[in-house]
């Protein structure tokens, strides 16, 4: 039986996610303003080589300015770092940018939901949906281009939880476009009028990736951001760099990314751990703070133990947790619920926490 490979919460490489304003430019494109010049972002990609980023994904709005993208992508290749780019299906033509020639994945959005029941939405429905069926459409097309010049783009379908029902049926519409792989989430709920997903709509799109894993393997590759708790409490031995006590012998302090994975640095260079909805209180520093190895150490000894308990928590409470969770959805919650005023306990410390082999995969449905 094939069901969806291990979720984007314990993620299996160290990445760096550059987002974009709220304008809808990227972070790479910003000159002015309190934003850093390019040469900043192409000075902090050896640093974030160094400090054991392999992934750097550029997160764009609707309407970016390519200006710089394709040099960025390209210096971050040059350092041996995966470069992926992030977008909705409204962009412009990829023939047109030659970004798209440097990426090592292109990632489109596709965002579904009918917020026409919602009296905080209702005002706002009859464009919501009309947007969403043009970014569906033009998604489409972007994928086809990319498949036909055979560089096939992952989809990424973001869902709402009155969209849950539709979701095996668009998944299905991308794929025929041409997409290559596909991930499937709730809908980010930080949106005024999106209503936050409860246990059972959490669990019935987790059956329906879990669906999708199957009716599409092995040809497509299918990942989902909802889990089962209790199998990533197994898998907690990802946080041991995070949770254990530093320095250790013959090391002065941990690399960023044991400790901050995925890091977000935002349109202004402000560096966050986890998702760019973190509370402010959890942020790290500025892009330029890469370079201070003696902020560095302080942050590794005292600056994380902020993220150390949220993580901590977080992963304490997975043990007897009897759903599913969207493991970074629900930090970036949590760190909003008075992080600073209420430290939670630590999770089983790094002496207590042992490699756990992986359970069978059908493990997951009889969970589920």
């Amino acid at each position: 039986m094939h069901l969806p490979d291990p979720p984007a919460g314990f993620l299996p490489e160290r990445l760096v996610q550059l987002h974009g304003s709220g304008s809808g430019q990227p972070a790479a494109c910003l000159q002015g303003g309190e934003a850093p010049p390019l040469a900043a972002w192409l000075r902090a990609l050896p640093r974030l080589k160094a400090e054991g980023y392999t992934h750097v994904q550029l997160a764009v709005g609707d309407r970016p300015a390519w200006i710089g993208l394709a040099d960025l992508a390209a210096a971050a290749r040059d350092h041996g770092l995966r470069v992926s780019l992030l977008c909705d299906g409204q962009q412009a033509d990829m023939q047109q940018n030659r970004l798209f020639d440097a990426l090592d994945e292109l990632v489109v959005q596709v965002v579904r939901g009918d917020r026409a029941t919602d009296p905080q939405a209702r005002a706002d429905a009859p464009f919501l949906a009309s947007r969403r069926h043009s970014s569906l459409a033009q998604a489409g097309r972007l994928l086809a281009q990319r498949a036909d010049r055979g560089r096939p783009a992952t989809a990424l379908l973001s869902v709402d939880r009155a969209a849950v029902a539709e979701a095996h049926e668009v998944a299905e519409h991308l794929i025929r476009q041409g997409a290559g792989a596909l991930q499937v989430r709730p809908y980010d709920a930080h949106e005024a009028g999106v209503r936050f997903f409860s246990d059972t709509d959490k669990r019935r799109l987790y059956q329906t990736v879990v669906s999708l894993a199957q009716a599409l393997a092995p040809r497509v590759r299918v990942q989902g951001s909802l889990a089962v708790a209790s199998l990533l409490w197994q898998q907690r031995e990802t946080y041991a760099g995070l949770l254990a006590p530093w320095p250790r012998p013959g090391e002065s302090r941990a690399r960023l990314s044991d400790m901050v994975n995925p890091l977000v640095i935002s349109e202004t260079g402000q560096l966050k751990p986890v998702s760019s909805n973190m509370h402010a209180c959890f942020n790290i520093g500025h892009l330029h703070r890469l370079h201070d190895e003696p902020w560095l150490q302080r942050y590794a000894r005292s600056g994380v133990s902020a993220l150390q308990r949220l993580v901590g928590g977080g992963l304490i409470r997975l043990e007897y947790h009897p759903g599913v969770v969207d493991w970074l959805a629900d930090l970036a919650r949590a760190s909003h619920d008075q992080p600073l005023a209420r430290p939670l306990q630590h999770a089983a410390s790094t002496a207590t926490i042992r490699p756990a082999a992986a359970p069978p995969l059908e493990a997951l449905a009889s969970a589920a």
